[in-house]
């Protein structure tokens, strides 16, 4: 048996104070909320099982955990993904990319909505082409307030870009594309014709 002295209390009262705060640090790090935290210190009682909620908000689509379950250190029990805004992977062709840039509006139809148009925007320009389609990708991005637009749906999409002044538009099939140089014929009238080359520009549709 040893009495504690006068001088001793506050050195016991900082130790203390040390493992309430070392406690209350592990069960943060174990994603306990502060008010349940406060209710097992308020109750004082031993709790056999704890509630550890979600830090998101969101609809599960996986879901590994069940009764009786053990969970390893790192392993995934739930997926929630967070549906209000949705992203939609796009693929254009080679030619097209002049006519995209990051930022501009787009607008998508579902074939299960007829009718009417989802307005987003260009999120994303992958910086690289697929080698196989010579296809370039996209992200965008919409906000699905009311839960239609849905993860693995395909849908079409439509992007309108315009030039910044007026151009030379010509059928493709007008140009003579040698591989070392292009040229074009225009008419002189009375049924003459010069070639000339040319510097091609951008591509959209069949001109």
């Amino acid at each position: 048996y040893h009495r504690l002295s006068d001088a001793s209390y506050p050195r016991v009262r900082q130790v203390a104070e040390g493992l309430l705060k070392a406690s209350r640090t592990r069960l943060q790090y174990w994603d306990l909320t502060d008010e349940q935290i406060d209710q097992i210190r308020s109750s004082g009682k031993i709790r056999k099982t704890l509630t550890v909620y979600s830090p998101e908000t969101g609809v599960v689509t996986k879901k590994s955990a069940f009764e009786g379950h053990f969970v390893k250190e790192g392993e995934m029990q739930y997926e929630i993904v967070d549906l209000a805004t949705v992203w939609v992977d796009v693929d254009i062709y080679e030619y097209e990319l002049p006519w995209v840039e990051k930022g501009m509006p787009a607008e998508m139809e579902l074939a299960y909505i007829p009718g009417k148009r989802f307005k987003g925007k260009v999120l994303f320009i992958y910086p690289y082409l697929e080698t196989k389609t010579r296809t370039a990708k996209l992200r965008l991005e919409f906000v699905n307030p009311n839960y239609e637009l849905k993860p693995g749906m395909y849908a079409n999409v439509y992007l309108k870009s315009t030039l910044p002044e007026p151009r030379l538009v010509v059928p493709q099939e007008a140009v003579i594309d040698s591989g070392v140089r292009q040229r074009v014929f225009v008419s002189r009238g009375q049924g003459k014709f010069e070639a000339r080359d040319v510097t091609l520009g951008v591509e959209g549709g069949d001109y």
